[in-house]
C-alpha cells in the first residue's frame, strides 16, 4: 500500500511539472513613448514555455499590424532585470525571423511570428520575480515596438501550475 501512495505522489509530482511549463505569460506593457509607439502595433505577445527554463529554448509570439515593412538590419534586445542588475541580450531581428521561417523584408500589414531563442541566460535564482523587456528596432534605426514587464513582486495564488505564487515573469530549473 505505501509502495502505491509514493508512486501516486512521484506521477502527480511529475505531472505538476509538465504542466508548470506548458502556459504562457502574456502580461506585457507598451515602453514606448506616447508620441512614437513604434512601427509595429502589437495586439498579443506571448512568453512560453511558462514557466521558463533556466538554460532552455523559449519562444515568443508576437503578433499586430506593421505601418512600414520590417527590413534587414532589424535588432532586437532583450533586457532581463533581477533587483538592480540589468542583463541586455541582442539579436539580429531577421535571423530569429529567418530561423522560424519567415525572413526579411516581410510587408506592411498584419504580421505573426514566433521569435525563439537557444537558451535562457543563468542570471538570476530560480523562482524570483523578474523585470523584462524587448527592444525592437527596424533595419533604417527606427522603433518597431518596446514592450516589458516589470519585476512583480506581488503574490497570487500557489497552484500546482504556479507553485510559488509568483505573479510575474519567473523561471525555474527543469530537468
Amino acid at each position: 500500500m505505501k509502495i502505491a501512495a509514493l508512486i501516486a505522489t512521484i506521477a502527480a509530482a511529475a505531472i505538476s511539472t509538465v504542466s508548470a511549463q506548458s502556459g504562457t505569460f502574456t502580461n506585457f506593457t507598451t515602453c514606448a513613448a506616447p508620441d512614437n509607439n513604434g512601427q509595429l502595433t502589437v495586439t498579443k505577445l506571448a512568453l512560453s514555455p511558462f514557466p521558463l527554463c533556466i538554460k532552455q529554448k523559449y519562444c515568443l509570439a508576437v503578433t499586430g499590424s506593421l505601418s512600414a515593412p520590417l527590413v534587414e538590419g532589424a535588432a532586437l534586445q532583450n533586457v532581463w532585470r533581477f533587483y538592480s542588475r540589468d542583463t541586455p541580450q541582442d539579436y539580429d531581428l531577421c535571423s530569429l525571423l529567418a530561423a522560424g521561417g519567415r525572413p526579411c523584408p516581410i510587408d506592411a500589414g498584419p504580421v505573426s511570428f514566433n521569435l525563439c531563442f537557444d537558451a535562457l541566460v543563468d542570471v538570476f535564482p530560480p523562482n524570483f520575480p523578474v523585470g523584462w523587456s524587448y527592444n525592437a528596432y527596424n533595419g533604417d534605426g527606427s522603433l518597431l515596438f518596446c514592450s516589458s514587464a516589470p519585476p512583480n513582486t506581488a503574490r497570487t495564488e500557489e497552484t500546482p501550475e504556479n507553485p510559488y505564487g509568483i505573479a510575474g515573469i519567473y523561471a525555474q530549473n527543469c530537468a
